[in-house]
């Protein structure tokens, strides 16, 4: 029996195309018993890898934030097997959100919890504290990850379980615990146009240049002064060239669209 190597797909994607030691090439047709065939021939390995990603790592991603269906797909594991593992971990994550409602704010002076001071500043803004969504993760850190998600805004913090503090991890959570954000959006201003400096230029006509020669050569006559005569004095005079001067152009107003603030974010919206 010769021994065939899988080489690539026909162009048309319904053969297989294999070759045999001697650089033949073979073709087979894709069809349904050989799909059958090939899932009860690849039964074994897929097993294999499943025993391979242990309970621990499942918890592990579940933990970080991953889902049964993103394991799934990502590894190919059994939905019952992983299923097994998720309700544990989903305890856990709840368990440390719901801890971190009472935990103090790293730094402040304020002795208020960390949710006393979200559903304190939400109700001084006229908002409902009700659609706040509390959620725990772990990955490789050495702390945990609280997200507070309310509306299209998801504020996290991080959260020692041993010291029970948390500390904001981006500008969002800063300004949900009403700190300063330390990179809020602004309108980059724009530059106003300059009309353009028109000088006063006079055209000046060039005149003829006259060789020295020729000068040394003619005696110098006294110079007499002239008078007009009346006949002169009806000579029509070259027409003076108009300056054109161009008109300034009007400041434009900045078409920059306006981006919204921290606190547009997250209470824009009435409730």
């Amino acid at each position: 029996m010769s021994s065939l190597r899988f080489v690539r797909l026909t162009e048309d994607r319904q053969h297989l195309v294999f070759a045999d030691s001697a650089g033949g090439e073979h073709t087979l047709a894709a069809s349904a018993d050989l799909l059958v065939a090939l899932r009860n021939a690849l039964a074994p390995i897929a097993a294999a890898s499943n025993e391979e990603l242990r309970p621990a790592q499942i918890q592990a991603r579940l933990r970080a934030g991953d889902t049964v269906e993103e394991l799934i797909s990502e590894f190919g594991l059994d939905e019952a097997r992983v299923r097994r593992f998720e309700g544990p971990v989903t305890q856990e994550r709840a368990y440390v959100a719901e801890r971190s409602r009472s935990a103090r704010i790293r730094g402040s002076q304020d002795e208020k919890t960390l949710a006393e001071q979200i559903e304190q500043l939400l109700l001084d803004r006229g908002q409902s504290t009700e659609s706040l969504v509390w959620d725990a993760t772990r990955g490789e850190e050495t702390f945990w990850t609280v997200s507070i998600t309310r509306g299209g805004a998801i504020a996290r913090f991080g959260f020692d379980t041993s010291a029970a503090t948390v500390w904001p991890l981006e500008d969002v959570a800063r300004t949900l615990i009403g700190q300063a954000p330390t990179n809020t959006p602004r309108l980059v201003p724009v530059p106003k146009e300059e009309a353009p400096v028109v000088r006063n230029i006079q055209s000046v006509k060039p005149q003829p240049t006259i060789p020295v020669e020729t000068i040394a050569e003619k005696p110098v006559e006294p110079v007499r002064s002239y008078e007009p005569e009346p006949a002169d004095l009806n000579q029509e005079v070259d027409e003076i060239p108009e300056l054109v001067i161009p008109e300034a152009k009007p400041n434009k107003k900045s078409k920059r669209a306006s981006v919204p603030s921290w606190d547009e974010i997250l209470f824009g919206g009435g409730e």
